[in-house]
């Protein structure tokens, strides 16, 4: 009987670790935490109301800390966001 309970705990720790090494680390980059979010602003949101209509609103994601929005995958200040320009010819 204790061969069986060994063998079990044997059983489970080996799938325990399996399991951790397929999971991915995050790595984030500057201005990013790691967070459970499904939107996050963008300098084409950063000024005016703001709305997140995620299905799943809860995928582990590199987001930019609260003060700061995503602009070409970098997060930055709001300020820093190129100022929207008007053209008849776009």
């Amino acid at each position: 009987m204790k061969s069986f309970y060994f063998l079990a705990l044997l059983l489970l720790v080996s799938v325990a670790f399996s399991a951790a090494k397929k999971a991915p680390v995050l790595k984030c980059g500057e201005n990013e935490l790691r967070y459970c979010a499904g939107c996050e602003r963008t300098c084409s949101t950063a000024r005016g109301p703001w709305k997140c209509d995620a299905p799943n609103p809860c995928k582990p994601a590199c987001v930019c800390f609260r003060s700061y929005v995503r602009h070409n995958g970098k997060c930055i200040k709001p300020d820093l966001c190129p100022k929207k320009t008007f053209s008849l010819f776009n």
